[in-house]
């Protein structure tokens, strides 16, 4: 058995999953989940849900009595020694850690060199187990009646970005300007006539004042439209404009879209001491 720490958000839960079931192949081991952080969160992170049960994900979540081994005090200050070596280290990619060893793995692995050789599997793991709900298949239905326009993404990230200081230490957000920029480089390809823009944020009152206020946007996000349902809609629109974020990362990746364009932030955190040159895809459009 191959055990894989989950924690965190669900843009952050998708790379851990696609790094441990890429593992999990590479070594032909069944894959199990840790999601035991979601009951032990340290006070400084932002609360939230373990969600990767509404994908048909390959995997199943590892029991108490599981852990127990790789959970004693030893074991854990040992994992700690090592996260500090290798954190800042978290965006690189290195061969490595697929052919390690040992049986229990915690990191981030925000790179799809980790899991390109089975992206055809991980897409398809992370498809929706449940069809949508009815807000978020009107808009799915608008998207897709867009036939002689352009439908583009577009994801706002501030939440604990603003609110939590830890957050917004490290990751921080993209200003306006890079929507603007993203803007002008799409209507240079396409005209401005022809793009229609879906607004994805978790402060969608804020980005209704600030993004693209005056062009043919429509703001989805609502209460009733949970965020996986989100991230799928992302990811059937022609073109993703996305945040520094891991969730708007893989509404673009895993749009299908062989012409797709994604504009990703040049500058992907805040904390310039972590290198992030590889965490887009070649082919993505820095700004």
């Amino acid at each position: 058995m191959l055990y894989v720490q989950i924690k965190a958000g669900l843009g952050n839960q998708m790379f851990e999953y696609a790094f441990g079931r890429a593992a999990s192949i590479e070594q032909n081991k069944p894959l199990s989940l840790d999601t035991s952080w979601y009951q032990n969160a340290a006070k400084k992170d932002t609360p939230r849900l373990f969600l990767l049960d509404k994908f048909n994900i390959q995997a199943k979540i590892a029991t108490d009595p599981e852990l127990l081994k790789y959970n004693t005090p030893l074991r854990k200050l040992y994992r700690k020694v090592i996260r500090r070596f290798k954190y800042k280290r978290d965006y690189l990619y290195n061969p490595k850690e697929m052919r390690s060893t040992s049986s229990y793995f915690e990191g981030h692995w925000a790179n799809e060199k980790y899991f390109k050789k089975y992206q055809d599997i991980i897409r398809n793991d992370l498809t929706l187990r449940n069809p949508l709900s009815p807000s978020a298949n009107i808009v799915l239905e608008n998207i897709k009646s867009q036939k002689d326009c352009i439908a583009v993404s577009v994801h706002v990230r501030r939440g604990d970005c603003v609110t939590n200081q830890h957050a917004a230490s490290f990751q921080g957000t993209v200003d306006t300007s890079y929507y603007d920029n993203s803007y002008s480089y799409l209507i240079q390809k396409f005209g401005a006539e022809k793009l229609v823009f879906y607004i994805f944020s978790d402060d969608i009152n804020w980005a209704k004042e600030h993004i693209l206020k005056d062009k043919n946007s429509t703001y989805v996000s609502k209460p009733e439209i949970p965020d996986y349902e989100e991230l799928h809609l992302m990811s059937i629109c022609s073109h993703n404009i996305i945040a520094n974020s891991s969730f708007s990362w893989w509404g673009a990746w895993l749009n299908q879209n062989p012409d797709k364009i994604v504009i990703a932030p040049k500058q992907w955190l805040k904390d310039t001491t972590f290198n992030t040159t590889d965490v887009c895809p070649p082919q993505w459009i820095r700004i």
